[in-house]
């Protein structure tokens, strides 16, 4: 899965590695909000889509 928290049952629904986060209602994520960025890329690398959402979210 991905860092975003998805719901899941993990004994009813097997999880899908290559689900589309993007494409998931809000309500399947345990986070209020959160970016995706086009590429995958190591867990915490600060990529430019990550920099322009955090920038976005402090309000600069």
């Amino acid at each position: 899965m991905s860092p975003v928290a998805l719901r899941f049952d993990p004994v009813g629904r097997p999880v899908d590695l290559y689900t589309d986060i993007t494409a998931l209602s809000p309500e399947q994520s345990e986070l209020d909000d959160f970016p995706c960025d086009a590429h995958n890329s190591e867990h915490g690398q600060v990529t430019a889509t990550l920099a322009e959402w955090i920038l976005d979210r402090l309000g600069t």
